[in-house]
């Protein structure tokens, strides 16, 4: 199932944050997740941070693919891993109702 394109998930650590993660490239890309699987509310929650899916698809010679609608449709088992993001934090505050400040003209 693998190519040329796609490499088996390695763990290293991530310099920038000195993070473990597992690394792979799939079709041709480098793609970094991190090395916990999620459960099911876990990889909801990353697609509302709009963070990529991936699932390991094979045994043999494991791959990472990115997981789909199509793949939770299924309904089959399956490890999934977020998208690796260097410890940014996620805000989800909503944009205050306030009226913006209008500039008048200072009365003397």
């Amino acid at each position: 199932m693998s190519s040329f394109i796609d490499s088996k998930p390695i763990l290293v650590q991530h310099r920038p944050c000195q993070g473990w993660i597992y690394e792979a490239h799939i079709l041709g890309w480098q793609t970094r997740v991190e090395p916990t699987p999620l459960n099911f509310v876990e990889e909801v929650k990353m697609r509302l941070e709009g963070r990529k899916v991936y699932q390991i698809l094979g045994s043999a010679e494991p791959i990472l693919v990115e997981r789909t609608l199509w793949h939770i449709a299924k309904s089959e088992p399956a490890i999934v891993f977020a998208e690796h993001r260097c410890s940014t934090p996620q805000i989800f505050e909503p944009a205050p109702f306030v009226e913006k400040p209008t500039m008048k003209e200072p009365r003397f």
